[in-house]
């Protein structure tokens, strides 16, 4: 034992015979307890740290899917994709906001066992502070367990939903999709079409003389919405790296239109989305797959900022075209 004068009636939980305690008398016993308190703690403190930076990264990262699908689907006219798109944001906004709230209350947790631990020296340390110490470190645990629960559904979430992992599970690579050339399925429109427009002879990669970016989307069944996110600050192994907003809105359709080659029973797509013109540089949208059409919709609204484009494998049209129609802002056209 340590220290002089009276002791208090308390004695130790983990061994009676020994003084736990008091402003002037401790045991070897209790100081020992209490280093491995504050070890505790501390090692519980800087787990929930890190799992707080794990997850406001990937919070950081569905922030900007949902703010670039809600920017697109804004100026999209076809309720149907328009919907499809605003749902996608709606419910990853959902499963985001959830657990986004319970980081930032592990955030506060944290900073309660710090103060607790900031207050509490072993060598002169009070039954009371000990009391706050483990109190606050319980509380952070609870916490913690609330974030993993949360986080571990928002994950599940994600990865049934996430285009990176479904061309992963299929064997292609980013780097191998092109960042110059545009699929030739992307804007199909028969020459009918084409013509009533005033499109050129490749519209793949847009109109020419149009005053402002194609918009092109297709109507049908579908069979999958996927996310993915672009961030040149972070990137991911076998993704092209540091693409800019042209290259990577040519990336993203041609990926968007490779799943749909690798996906059973896919004919058609949409890839919309945005980018953003703030560093660091992230883009972000979402790819429909489609296993019919029965519409195409087309308008000559959009702005480079956004991505709006899709595609029908032209096999597809081949078989279908009395049933698809062309939509224009200022006609309709039967494709014959």
């Amino acid at each position: 034992e340590i220290g002089t004068g009276d002791w208090s009636s308390a004695v130790c939980e983990g061994d009676k015979s020994k003084m736990c305690g008091g402003m002037t008398k401790a045991s070897i016993y209790e100081m020992h307890r209490c280093g491995d308190i504050t070890e505790s703690a501390e090692k519980d403190r800087d787990a929930a740290e890190a799992l707080i930076e794990k997850w406001n990264f990937n919070l950081a990262r569905w922030t900007h899917v949902v703010d670039d699908l809600t920017a697109a689907g804004k100026i999209i006219d076809v309720k149907d994709v328009r919907q499809r798109v605003m749902s996608s944001a709606t419910d990853l906004e959902k499963h985001r906001s959830d657990t986004a709230l319970k980081v930032s209350k592990l955030e506060t947790k944290v900073a309660d066992l710090q103060t607790a631990l900031d207050g509490f020296s072993p060598n002169g340390a009070t039954a009371d502070d000990m009391r706050k110490v483990e109190e606050a470190q319980d509380s952070l645990l609870k916490s913690t367990a609330d974030v993993q629960a949360s986080a571990a559904e928002s994950k599940k979430y994600w990865d049934a939903h996430s285009l990176d992992g479904a061309m992963k599970f299929r064997s292609v690579a980013g780097q191998s999709i092109s960042t110059t050339d545009h699929a030739s399925d992307l804007n199909f429109m028969p020459k009918k079409v084409r013509t009533a427009v005033k499109c050129d002879s490749n519209p793949a990669d847009g109109c020419e003389d149009f005053p402002d970016e194609l918009t092109y989307v297709t109507v049908g069944d579908n069979i999958a919405s996927l996310y993915q996110v672009y961030n040149t600050t972070a990137p991911i192994e076998g993704r092209p790296a540091d693409l800019d907003a042209a290259a990577w809105k040519i990336w993203a359709a041609n990926e968007c239109h490779e799943m749909c080659v690798m996906t059973v029973g896919c004919v058609a797509g949409n890839a919309i989305g945005s980018t953003t013109s703030e560093e660091p540089h992230v883009f972000a949208f979402t790819c429909n797959l489609k296993k019919s059409v029965s519409d195409v919709y087309m308008s000559k609204k959009n702005k480079p900022e956004h991505l709006i484009t899709g595609f029908i494998f032209n096999s597809y049209y081949d078989m279908k075209s009395k049933d698809i129609k062309f939509h224009t802002a200022e006609m309709i056209v039967e494709a014959q």
